[in-house]
């Protein structure tokens, strides 16, 4: 059923249910998707993005071509995209939706794709070129198809300032500093959104090919390592708020036996462990968005709920279990 990978809440963000589990949501969701049959018969398992493309075919995110093959390394056009990235969140147009949604921009009607196109330009996703169209069958380079999946799935607010460390962090040789896409490109690259089978060179001079056409396997697997980055920021904060709350719960207790107690109450019952939640701490050091969701989920959980506003945080719903 569509959406049934996506957990989502209905109030506040901070609801970690303690359900039995063996391992960590990366571990569950790479498990799952990894161990799957082979879906198409040019995406074997060992493909190195056999899980991301398995993930969105259980969430009717894409689809196979008429032979049944997904062509991984075939081009993706602009509407193909739209229909990609805007299908993550937003479940199949209603009749409402197709009439709603058609007819802006001169080469875009009331086409499969004419919904996808047209959500993404009502939301500021998208824009059309200096002529006034979008080009629906136009190839997206590696850049563009960049800048549209993390504009669709990461709201601006929730955009993490970038740490000293990744400013610093050394570009592709052949990414123009100071272009419109640089900010993009950083962001995927520290994060380590992006594809990068087909990079060469090495760690202090490598080329990354911006303005290449982005494959439809480099596609899927940039809005799986979105989701998953975006979902875990949302555990980590629920894990640290919940510590904290525990914490407050035991305050005759000493830092060493609270955080035994903790691990085997708490984490442990969820399939995590000390070293888990240090590796999630480890990646989310300096993001200054978490740090401030935290704080005022503690206040919220932990305190008076009803004086903390955390609406300005819905963006993080979609992507809590």
């Amino acid at each position: 059923m569509k959406k049934a990978i996506v957990w989502l809440v209905a109030g506040c963000v901070f609801m970690m249910p303690l359900t039995a589990g063996a391992a960590t949501m990366r571990d569950q969701i790479e498990e799952l998707y990894g161990s799957m049959p082979q879906v198409f018969p040019d995406m074997a398992p060992g493909h190195a993005n056999f899980i991301s493309v398995n993930f969105l075919y259980e969430d009717e995110v894409i689809g196979g071509y008429p032979d049944g093959t997904f062509k991984p390394d075939g081009q993706i056009n602009r509407a193909e995209l739209m229909k990609m990235v805007v299908g993550m969140f937003w479940n199949d147009p209603t009749d409402a939706d197709l009439l709603n949604y058609q007819g802006c921009f001169p080469d875009v009607g009331n086409e499969w794709f004419a919904y996808y196109v047209c959500l993404g330009k009502d939301k500021g996703w998208i824009q059309g070129y200096p002529d006034g169209t979008f080009k629906p069958g136009n190839n997206v380079n590696r850049v563009e198809a960049i800048k549209i999946v993390l504009g669709v799935m990461i709201e601006d607010s929730l955009w993490p300032v970038p740490t000293d460390e990744e400013m610093n962090l050394p570009m592709p040789v052949d990414a123009e500093a100071g272009s419109w896409y640089s900010p993009y490109l950083r962001f995927g690259i520290v994060k380590e959104l992006l594809d990068g089978e087909h990079v060469t060179g090495d760690e202090n001079a490598y080329y990354y090919g911006p303005g290449a056409p982005m494959a439809r396997k480099e596609v899927a697997e940039m809005i799986y390592r979105v989701w998953m980055y975006m979902s875990e920021r949302v555990e980590y904060a629920e894990i640290i708020v919940e510590a904290a709350c525990f914490y407050l719960d035991h305050p005759d207790m000493n830092d060493v036996d609270l955080t035994a107690l903790w691990e085997e109450e708490l984490l442990n019952p969820v399939g995590y462990s000390l070293e888990d939640t240090d590796r999630l701490a480890a990646k989310f050091a300096g993001d200054d968005v978490l740090d401030e969701l935290i704080a005022e989920g503690t206040k919220s959980e932990c305190g008076d709920g009803t004086a903390v506003d955390l609406s300005k945080w819905d963006g993080f719903k979609m992507y809590a279990r």
